[in-house]
């Protein structure tokens, strides 16, 4: 059973980064995505189950899939592996990337978390995937689940989200706000291309910020519209 989308895993557990899957197991535990991840007919994504270590419960010799033993295992993982992955990082060059827009805008570490959160999740498809498990979200839940992921208080990440913030302002980030809708669907992120350029080694950021500026028309100002031609004229 594979409904949440494809993925290039074979299902060896390196092949899934350290902070997607401390963030995946959060998103299965504390925000109680496992009981859509592991359904009575089996895992809702056997490529992400493979990739947490979970491949032994999926092809069963009789055919059979216990989906108590597989939601114990899940959950077993999270109590056993969280505390020792609580210091996990983004890939590197996207850490790189985002301190240097850091200290070009002035943002706040919680600032950097969500940018990491937003662009890893628009570019990882398990990470992707796995959210679909935690079903349809108001724009409250929305920053409720961010908080939960990232480990980061409610509080911090409303006003690092809120309208106002540097954030928001400056167009890198936003929370669609109508309606309800999947995890991803419902986080606006600048544009894919910005995304892609943030995981790229020693990015430029006239090429990460190109699509923040659009042209501006050509100017149809005269003199007379600053009542300058009366000088220029001599009258």
């Amino acid at each position: 059973m594979d409904t949440l989308g494809s993925s290039s895993f074979t299902g060896t557990r390196s092949e899934i980064e350290p902070l997607t899957r401390l963030w995946i197991l959060r998103l299965l535990v504390p925000l109680g995505g496992y009981k859509e991840f592991v359904t009575p007919s089996g895992f809702a994504d056997d490529h992400v189950a493979k990739a947490l270590g979970l491949g032994k419960l999926i092809d069963q010799a009789d055919g059979s899939f216990d989906v108590t033993a597989a939601r114990m295992a899940v959950r077993r993982l999270h109590r056993t592996e969280v505390r020792g992955l609580s210091n996990a990082k983004a890939p590197k060059s996207l850490v790189e990337n985002v301190e240097r827009l850091a200290t070009l805008m002035g943002l706040t570490q919680t600032d950097c978390r969500i940018l990491e959160f937003f662009i890893m999740i628009s570019s990882d498809s398990s990470l992707n995937d796995t959210t679909h498990c935690i079903g349809m979200l108001t724009s409250a839940k929305v920053i409720h689940a961010i908080s939960v992921i990232l480990d980061i208080p409610l509080l911090s990440i409303r006003r690092a989200l809120a309208k106002d913030s540097k954030l928001s302002r400056s167009g890198l980030v936003a929370v669609w706000s109508k309606g309800t809708a999947l995890l991803p669907y419902k986080l606006e992120l600048l544009s894919s291309n910005f995304a892609e350029c943030m995981r790229m080694p020693n990015a430029e950021f006239v090429d990460l910020l190109r699509s923040m500026v659009n042209p501006s028309t050509p100017a149809v100002l005269s003199l007379h519209n600053y009542g300058l031609n009366a000088l220029v004229s001599g009258t």
